[in-house]
């Protein structure tokens, strides 16, 4: 069996993100705890000199990729990176030459593969590391970091009591040969992990007053962002081997795929771009990839593998996997969702996660697999019906389910908000409302938004879904009426400022250009007789 073949199986016998029950759990559970627990291969550890140049520095990064076996291209223009060719990812290595060596390589070859989410038992690794590992790890990291900088803190008796227990258990089973309980005991201290935080948080606020539990819990946050996969936390553990030294400074990886109904895996490949070294302003924040990034290189291998002809963008699979955690997220929520509104809204959730997944970028341009989701194409519905009907079960049902799914499937730190705005009011009353002021005073529902799009605790702008309900009357000469409210919901959400009754403003405006939402409505073609209207646009 070929490893698309075996892929396919699978990934049809064990989704991503759910907990998996074959003869094999307690290998595969073996095979994550010593990835994360044990030093990483030898044959990986290389270090980093401060007199090597950026020529030098990723010529010896392409080095070691093929060292291990990978076919790779350097790559000069328009930016230095190292191209990872698809189809050398199959297979084992036999670069070395004696045994031992051999051995050495072929462990620091598998490592490298799950770094890129292509080895031949991701999938089921990746489930194991979700449902049971994740946070025990992201804890001990944690408490690693905490150490480090409030080394007096930790060490105080009352934080030993909640911890210690806790981390004995955890050293006791790693350190154990027996294989039998192994799952039972994580299972256990992955549940108390939870408890164990927020005991030990509350503990360290009240120890020392200059901590804030929020600031401790963003700290938390933090690491359970960069460590969301299990590829990201391998990846993490080689190239960032302490905080203070950067073994290699990555930035971007994109993926380009061969061309657009076909599939030819010798020229699908994967592109890792160094940081800029003489950058104005250096990037800090540090490499996470796509939570869905073995999903996308080996989508393709999959279809061609069971005949399919004509293979589609290796987003597809992605954005239809999105699709269906939507709808099971909502009905977890207790919300029932019929085969009519989905028909209705799939296509438009399926066009606003493509676009958030492309970022603005044309279908045949290389993906970015770095965490994001930046959307061009806005979600945009027009819901109506008489009282009852539930119009506002579904607008507070479905913003957490899409922040479910974005969080599962691209980016773990962004984060969805709602905000509602009452549109049956005096016209002047909803014009101050809907304008953004300069001043530190200002509580309009603009304000509102910039501030619910991304507050301190976040590093990147985020999405908010914003709820206009009760259209007025659409009598002209009633105040408000239908259609000056519209007017001013599509100049104030596309930036624009003033009345412009005369028509559009000039092209070269001053007004145009200066706004701070993206905002391009799509209304369906429907008489103006609902209540709400519903939109979730990237700022």
């Amino acid at each position: 069996m070929n490893i698309s073949e075996s892929l396919a199986k699978e990934d049809n016998n064990c989704r991503p993100n759910k907990r998996i029950k074959t003869n094999d759990d307690t290998d595969t559970l073996q095979q994550c705890l010593q990835l994360l627990f044990t030093p990483i291969p030898t044959t990986l550890n290389t270090q980093k000199s401060k007199s090597i140049s950026a020529d030098e520095r990723i010529s010896t990064f392409r080095e070691l990729w093929k060292d291990h076996g990978f076919r790779t291209t350097m790559v000069t223009s328009p930016r230095p990176a190292v191209s990872i060719y698809l189809d050398s990812c199959y297979g084992a290595s036999s670069s070395a030459a004696t045994t031992e060596i051999a051995s050495n390589y072929e462990l620091g070859r598998e490592y490298l593969q799950l770094c890129i989410g292509m080895h031949p038992n991701q999938v089921s690794l990746e489930s194991t590391y979700s449902s049971i590992i994740k946070n025990i790890y992201c804890l001990t990291l944690f408490l690693k970091r905490m150490r480090s900088v409030r080394e007096g803190d930790m060490m105080n008796a009352s934080v030993l009591e909640i911890i210690s227990q806790w981390e004995n258990r955890l050293e006791d089973m790693l350190s154990s040969t027996k294989c039998t309980t192994d799952i039972i005991i994580l299972q256990e201290l992955s549940e108390s992990s939870s408890r164990i935080l927020s005991q030990l948080l509350a503990k360290l606020a009240d120890i020392d007053h200059s901590l804030r539990n929020d600031q401790l819990l963003h700290e938390y946050n933090r690491i359970t962002y960069e460590n969301c996969t299990l590829a990201n936390s391998c990846l993490h553990r080689w190239i960032y081997n302490n905080e203070q030294q950067q073994v290699y400074d990555l930035d971007e990886v994109y993926y380009k795929a061969s061309p657009p109904g076909r599939y030819l895996p010798k020229y699908e490949r994967i592109t890792i771009n160094m940081k800029e070294a003489n950058a104005v302003e250096p990037s800090k924040s540090k490499l996470i990839l796509l939570q869905s990034l073995t999903q996308i290189l080996t989508s393709r291998a999959i279809e061609a593998a069971s005949g399919n002809c004509t293979v589609r963008h290796p987003l597809d699979s992605v954005v239809d996997d999105m699709v269906l955690s939507t709808w099971d997220s909502l009905l977890r929520c207790g919300y029932y969702v019929d085969e009519t509104r989905k028909r209705y809204l799939e296509p438009e959730l399926k066009k606003f996660y493509m676009s958030g997944l492309l970022g603005g970028k044309e279908s045949n341009m290389p993906i970015l697999l770095n965490a994001h989701f930046t959307p061009t194409y806005p979600l945009s519905l027009y819901l109506y019906g008489t009282a009852g009907a539930g119009k506002s079960s579904l607008v507070s049902n479905l913003y957490p389910s899409i922040n479910e799914a974005i969080s599962t499937h691209c980016d773990p730190e962004l984060c969805v908000r709602f905000c509602k705005q009452n549109l049956n009011k005096p016209y002047k009353t909803l014009q101050l409302e809907l304008d953004l002021r300069p001043n530190n005073n200002d509580y309009s529902v603009m304000s509102i938004i910039q501030g619910r799009r991304m507050t301190l605790s976040q590093s990147k702008p985020g999405l908010v879904l914003v709820g206009l309900e009760e259209m007025p009357s659409n009598n002209i000469d009633a105040d408000p009426n239908q259609s000056e409210v519209g007017k001013l919901i599509s100049m104030r959400f596309s930036g624009r400022k003033g009345e412009f009754k005369g028509g559009q403003a000039p092209r070269n405006s001053t007004k145009r250009g200066e706004y701070t939402y993206l905002f391009s409505p799509l209304m369906f073609c429907l008489p103006f007789t609902c209540s709400h209207i519903l939109v979730c646009y990237h700022v």
